[in-house]
């Protein structure tokens, strides 16, 4: 009831007399009567308090209530439905009328009887019009999931609003008739996200969200698999709320979305926040310790996701076949240029018998492509194949084009190029480059020695040095300022060569060249 219009003022007189005299007395009194407020929501804690309050209810009147999950629950054993589902045959449908409220929590471990596998089954068996679910994620077991007859991870029938929640799990129905957020949506769905597997009986993916759908999916998205589709009959519109994990992992894709809600950052399904909430302290590097990982990773590499991640070597790695360059670089014809706008932190290691295909000499070949703006490559050593080293049309050991930054590199080997269009480090650079040492030759196919650090450098080379030889010069077109950086064999290794340098990173002793220290 409404407690203000059950509200009462009211006055009372209290009259005194003494019998068989005429001594009176009155007192008024004033009262005001307002009934206690009733509380109609219910806080749950602990699995417990869950099914005591919910599992298996079908009374209306619970149903009605509002329910706030304060900690994250571990079921630890079968679940029982909350309500009745719509079905065809069957009791008259008991629907969930009030409000849940996940806070961010998480039900994990949800499962049914798997034995004995029933029709109509899912965590919620009917959300009515004014039913709301939010900020809740919801977990299937993580071994065997949830295996019926028909039914959905989290609602049988929703007619109300689901709204900032995330499923996962797997769901194998043994009909045809299963989702995975709902079986039948005719209510609202936004904002959601479903990392689940929908699977008949046979092994085959079906729909992912709903078998059928009267109602509206708003910004609300599925990881999808070969096969499957979002609603039960085949492709629909809502085909394209299925995106891969690279699309989910994205942050963009997750626009509109609540960042006081949800937790999104690229590289990651989006997280809900509770009241507990802290930013995981995650390590977004690629760590990379031995050629397989390199090469999956970097070995020809055009995608830019990848090529904006942050790689850390962790091992010395001597290549066994030729490279794929990382990346593409800009050029005058060609693809458009895909540069590597991450960080590869050596951390002093090295890559060593680089080279090419000689029997198919390329073009623009070198180990990155482009290192773009904003990119930063630092703490390696680079060795080039000890017998062949690198045989191009044109390129560099190094880079093709820099406009990031370079520091704290060391480059060993050689460099033949089919034209005047080859150098030891980069072609073009536009960035920066420091601290760097270059022992390498660079000659074209007749055998002249060539520029050695770059073609051309409108970006600043500082405290870098490369090991001169007759005839070469710093860069290509003759004489240039950049030649005060071409040092002899006595000079490099001369310790007093690298005032400046980082001793912290590198090896400096007299009579030997430096070299990197290894993390």
């Amino acid at each position: 009831f409404d407690r203000e219009t059950v509200a009462i003022n009211f006055t009372v007189t209290v009259v005194v007399s003494i019998v068989g005299s005429e001594v009176t007395s009155s007192k008024e009194f004033s009262f005001h009567y307002q009934p206690a407020p009733v509380d109609t929501t219910v806080h749950i804690t602990n699995e417990a308090e869950l099914r005591y309050n919910l599992a298996g209810q079908t009374n209306p009147t619970y149903l009605a209530l509002d329910y706030v999950l304060d900690a994250d629950i571990e079921l630890t054993s079968i679940w029982a439905m909350i309500g009745v589902p719509p079905t065809d045959e069957g009791p008259a449908p008991v629907a969930f009328t009030g409000t849940f409220d996940g806070q961010g929590h998480t039900i994990s471990n949800f499962y049914f009887d798997g034995d004995n596998p029933a029709w109509d089954q899912a965590f919620f068996a009917n959300i009515g019009t004014t039913g709301v679910i939010k900020n809740l994620e919801l977990v299937a077991n993580t071994t065997w999931g949830l295996y019926i007859r028909g039914g959905a991870l989290l609602a049988h029938t929703n007619n109300g609003l689901i709204e900032n929640v995330k499923v996962s799990g797997k769901i194998v129905i043994i009909s045809v008739w299963g989702g995975g957020l709902t079986l039948h949506n005719y209510g609202i769905v936004r904002n959601s996200l479903l990392i689940a597997e929908v699977i008949t009986s046979e092994g085959e993916y079906a729909q992912i969200l709903s078998a059928t759908n009267a109602g509206t999916f708003d910004k609300t998205f599925a990881l999808t698999h070969a096969g499957a589709t979002a609603l039960k009959g085949g492709a629909s519109a809502l085909d394209v709320l299925l995106k891969t994990e690279l699309e989910l992992k994205t942050a963009t894709t997750y626009t509109g979305w609540d960042s006081d809600i949800w937790y999104i950052v690229n590289g990651s399904y989006p997280v809900l926040k509770n009241e507990n909430f802290e930013p995981p302290v995650v390590d977004e590097s690629v760590h990379i310790s031995n050629e397989a990982e390199l090469r999956t990773a970097l070995a020809g590499q055009t995608n830019p996701i990848e090529l904006a991640k942050n790689y850390v070597l962790d091992d010395d790695i001597v290549l066994s076949d030729f490279w794929q360059r990382i990346g593409i670089p800009t050029a005058e014809e060609g693809p458009t240029a895909i540069p590597f706008t991450g960080t590869f932190d050596g951390q002093g290691h090295t890559i060593s018998n680089f080279y090419f295909n000689g029997d198919s000499p390329a073009h623009d070949q070198s180990f990155f492509g482009e290192i773009g703006v904003g990119a930063e490559v630092r703490n390696l050593s680079l060795e080039t194949h000890s017998t062949w080293g690198l045989y191009l049309l044109s390129g560099a050991i190094f880079a093709n084009h820099n406009k990031g930054l370079i520091e704290n590199v060391r480059i060993v080997g050689k460099i033949i190029t089919a034209t005047n269009w080859g150098a030891g480090l980069v072609q073009h650079n536009t960035g920066i480059i420091r601290n760097c040492l270059l022992l390498v030759t660079c000659l074209v196919a007749e055998g002249t020695q060539k520029q050695i650090i770059a073609l051309d450098s409108e970006g600043p080379i500082s405290d870098t040095y490369a090991l001169t030889a007759t005839g070469a010069t710093a860069l290509y077109g003759g004489a240039s300022a950049l030649d005060v950086l071409l040092k002899t064999d006595t000079e490099l290794k001369t310790a007093t060569t690298y005032t400046g340098w980082d001793s912290s990173i590198w090896t400096i002793v007299d009579g030997s060249y430096p070299t990197l220290k290894k993390v």
